[in-house]
């Protein structure tokens, strides 16, 4: 615990609610300002709220010991496919899947941390983090100690954000729903089953892949971003050992390292 400096204001200031959420109703003051329709003026008028709550920050004095993180919770809505198409707006980037899938697309999505003092400025990261993490993270930084049945998955960002370790984790799981599964570890995303879509997937994007013959998945996701080449047959021994790892992650029922003691 004696790794965060004390004497820190720790304040929550939540800006949830529904930006850029469906339904897609930009304010006023919005409407328009982008060339991606409603959805794209949502975000900039989100951009324009977190740039106001700095802001503020700035006017009270709070800048310079207030921990703000900025992210978003899964992957682009099933409606982005439209906009692709009527509008050249990809939501995804080069990712492949939104939403509910267990394709990269989604479950990576932005996090901005700012925290003067700790995090050096333009300081970027590769490190594989999920949003469960932060509740150890947040528990670390107010010297909480989570009990054992709380935050079963979540590991401590800490060295990684004061530049302490490249990484906390090994691998991270991907789900969605009951049938089906990832996980990542490295530069290795596994799918425990013939494809990552779950619903709402147009024909034209699923015509665009490859059928996979297959009943898994293994994407380098180094060289191949997009997830379009399956490498399960070339590399039946990392297939076996992410295979292998999630079934016990699964089994076990948590990840966390403070419980990894009491699991073996």
């Amino acid at each position: 615990m004696s790794e965060w400096p004390r004497g820190w204001c720790h304040t929550t200031f939540p800006l949830r609610g529904l930006s850029a959420h469906a339904p897609l109703v930009p304010a006023d003051s919005h409407v328009g300002v982008s060339d991606a329709g409603p959805y794209g003026d949502f975000v900039a008028q989100s951009d324009a709220s977190v740039g106001a709550v700095l802001a503020a920050l700035e006017e009270a004095g709070m800048a310079n010991n207030t921990l703000v993180i900025f992210s978003s919770d899964n992957g682009p809505e099933a409606y982005c496919y439209e906009r692709m198409q009527k509008l050249g707006h990809k939501s995804p980037g080069p990712l492949r899947g939104v939403k509910r899938h267990v394709f990269e697309g989604g479950h990576r999505v932005p996090m901005i941390v700012r925290w003067p003092g700790v995090i050096g400025e333009a300081q970027c990261s590769d490190a594989l983090v999920g949003q469960v993490d932060l509740m150890a993270t947040l528990a670390s930084v107010v010297g909480f100690a989570l009990p054992d049945d709380q935050a079963e998955d979540s590991f401590d960002l800490g060295p990684v954000w004061q530049g302490r370790s490249d990484h906390v984790r090994e691998f991270l799981v991907h789900n969605t729903y009951a049938k089906k599964w990832g996980i990542r570890r490295g530069k290795w995303l596994l799918l425990d089953q013939q494809d990552g879509t779950h619903n709402r997937t147009p024909k034209w994007v699923l015509d665009s892949y490859e059928a996979n013959p297959h009943d898994v998945m293994l994407c380098d996701l180094e060289h191949d971003l997009g997830q379009r080449v399956n490498l399960c047959e070339q590399h039946p021994e990392v297939v076996a050992e992410l295979r292998a790892l999630l079934s016990d992650v699964r089994e076990r029922g948590h990840s966390a390292p403070r419980l990894a003691k009491e699991s073996k």
